[in-house]
């Protein structure tokens, strides 16, 4: 079976990750219907949860050190690798598509 030709990002994807055609951008493994995922809210784009939680930790990351003045710098950035375009939270929990669902 081919990749899904639906309108709609979603309605693709999930389409696609039924039909084992949906690979995680960072390791390369299939997504399954069963698979724990983030997806990205600007270019939905669906990755495991544990490979974006490496790849967002991972990223040229620093511990907040204080500065001379006892200052802590603001939490650091980190881009997301569908879109490369910068996030301020850290991916964490499992959550359904709309985010109202924690672990569903």
């Amino acid at each position: 079976m081919s990749k899904s030709q639906a309108p709609d990002i979603a309605t693709r994807t999930h389409e696609d990750i039924d039909n084992g055609h949906y690979e995680c951008p960072i390791c390369t493994s299939e997504v399954q219907r069963n698979s724990k995922v983030w997806a990205c809210h600007t270019c939905w784009t669906a990755f495991h949860l544990t490979c974006i939680k490496k790849w967002s930790t991972n990223q040229g990351s620093t511990v907040a050190v204080p500065n001379a003045q006892g200052e802590v710098p603001p939490p650091r950035q980190w881009r997301c690798p569908g879109c490369n375009l910068p996030k301020d939270d850290l991916p964490k929990n499992y959550s359904c598509w709309c985010g109202k669902e924690d672990d569903p």
